[in-house]
């Protein structure tokens, strides 16, 4: 089986930024990003408890979500990576932590948004080619060593008939944006 179809979302520990300047915050994005094909923004903030600003792309999508009333960057990968489990989920959380670390140094957001990178959900969203819980588990426990850097953290993994699976994971030490990325580094 592949995964390569997953969420990632990073909680926010501040965010003091209105929905109009994340709109035009991701809209600038869209013709100033070498990275990824971006192609349209959309606001969501009148859902409630949900998505608030969704910057559309070729290969991911990114939103500002707040789903179980818990803020964050959603990274949301929809096209198939290469490489083996550890090697796709290290691309797609180098991915999302660029995003998180690019809004925290925003010039027009200086000093509204800071995440946290010590705390993150996973999700598999593509239920018929997801491989055994135990597998992912495996990836992602190799990642997580790297990604904190030998300190201590907690996998809880959540799923039913209804859900995705999802693994909310939560280290025991406080990391920046720009540590995970720089312990991401071989």
């Amino acid at each position: 089986m592949e995964l390569s179809r997953v969420n990632v979302k990073f909680f926010l520990e501040t965010w003091s930024v209105s929905a109009d300047d994340t709109f035009r915050t991701f809209n600038d994005w869209i013709s100033n990003n070498p990275d990824e094909v971006l192609i349209d923004v959309a606001d969501y903030s009148h859902i409630h408890a949900g998505p608030v600003t969704l910057l559309v792309g070729h290969e991911a999508n990114f939103s500002i979500d707040n789903s179980n009333h818990r803020p964050g960057l959603l990274y949301a990968r929809k096209k198939p990576l290469e490489g083996d489990l550890p090697a796709r989920l290290q691309s797609v959380f180098s991915s999302a932590l660029m995003a998180c670390r690019r809004l925290e140094r925003e010039p027009d957001l200086a000093g509204k948004v800071k995440f946290r990178g010590e705390e993150f959900s996973l999700s598999a969203m593509d239920r018929l080619r997801t491989p055994p819980t135990e597998e992912i588990r495996a990836g992602l426990d190799k990642l997580l060593k790297q990604l904190y850097g030998g300190a201590d953290f907690a996998v809880e993994y959540s799923a039913d008939s209804t859900a995705r699976p999802t693994f909310h994971v939560k280290a025991d030490t406080s990391f920046t944006v720009s540590d995970l990325l720089d312990n991401l580094q071989p």
